[in-house]
């Protein structure tokens, strides 16, 4: 099976965490791994940047989702047990918990305006469309590929200048 989306890990990592008491990140990540039958190949594949595992990338996505809702509680650094609201979200949400679960919660909405608004203080105006997270790709894979689609739009340009361009050009640019 290959690595599910950051959504798709939500419900059964609440079914993890489920009993109540406190969950270190490097268990629920085994758990998680069990629930799915993960292979080594599966755990080992990277984010095309190569900056983290895809796996270990989407897990925590979806932990700090679940945690930024109010689902989850953080007791200590990477420990994690489930709340009251989590534990109603787990019973009320049979077969999957998403984005759109948590979106009936405000702290869902306080938390994608906080990074709404941290992106665009921090940065001047442009008008640019805010990716989709509907699409199950962690905000990571989302810049990954947005980066790929632009370099392939700069080179294919760039190629149709270079042929537009006279021999003689090439002869006495260097």
């Amino acid at each position: 099976m290959a690595v599910p989306d950051f959504q798709t890990v939500m419900r059964p990592l609440l079914a993890t965490v489920a009993d109540g008491v406190e969950h270190r990140m490097v268990d629920i990540r085994a758990a998680l791994a069990d629930y799915f039958q993960l292979t080594e190949r599966d755990l080992s594949a990277e984010l095309p940047s190569g900056r983290a595992k895809t796996f270990n990338n989407r897990v925590g996505w979806a932990t700090t989702y679940l945690y930024r809702t109010g689902l989850l509680e953080r007791p200590r650094r990477s420990t994690y047990r489930i709340t009251e609201r989590g534990t109603t979200v787990l019973e009320s949400h049979p077969a999957r918990v998403d984005l759109k679960v948590l979106a009936e919660f405000e702290e869902f909405h306080e938390f994608r305006r906080a990074k709404s608004d941290a992106r665009t203080s921090a940065t001047p105006p442009v008008a640019v469309a805010e990716p989709s997270t509907d699409s199950g790709h962690t905000p990571e894979e989302q810049i990954d590929s947005a980066y790929r689609s632009l370099r392939a739009a700069l080179a294919a340009d760039l190629l149709d200048r270079i042929h537009e361009q006279t021999p003689a050009f090439f002869e006495n640019s260097f």
